[in-house]
């Protein structure tokens, strides 16, 4: 991973455990210990989107069995906070006037404004792909596909009507 630039920084062990491995009789009891099996969970981050497949292939390569929740996230989400807001009060009152306009009413000012912010910031996911210890060239290559991520902001607004 450090030889892909990505930072000490952005990579955390997030478990680490060591279990013995048993041979079993046909009845299912444990009948020799044979050795352990090591986990090491580890969460990286990666700034690059291209370099996410070529690294996942040489992480596979040197042995990674287990790959699970790749997200494609924003780095810094509260830096569109401010134009995002903007543009959620500006859909709502144009909504809200529409809506007193075909009730018979016109739009007074903002009595009460809330705002809902979702608590983690919206991310595209994928689920996981287990390989048990294949060549490289059995499982091909990744095929991800970061699409687009939508922000949503929520606001709750009480009009007066005139």
């Amino acid at each position: 991973l450090k030889a892909n630039e990505i930072a000490s920084d952005d990579m955390q062990t997030t478990r680490y455990e060591v279990t013995e491995e048993y041979r079993y009789d046909e009845y299912g009891n444990p009948i020799k210990q044979e050795g352990y099996q090591v986990k090491h969970v580890l969460k990286v981050k990666v700034r690059n989107f291209a370099i996410v497949i070529p690294l996942t292939d040489q992480v596979l390569q040197a042995g990674a069995t287990d790959i699970r929740d790749i997200r494609f996230t924003l780095e810094e989400p509260k830096n569109y906070m401010p134009e995002l807001r903007e543009k959620t009060l500006n859909a709502a009152e144009k909504k809200a006037a529409q809506m007193a306009e075909v009730a018979g009413f016109k739009l007074g000012k903002p009595v009460i404004i809330s705002e809902f912010q979702p608590r983690d910031m919206p991310h595209i996911g994928y689920g996981g792909a287990r390989f048990e210890s294949i060549p490289a060239t059995a499982y091909g290559s990744l095929n991800l596909e970061p699409g687009e991520i939508e922000l949503k902001y929520n606001i709750y607004i009480t009009y007066e009507l005139l």
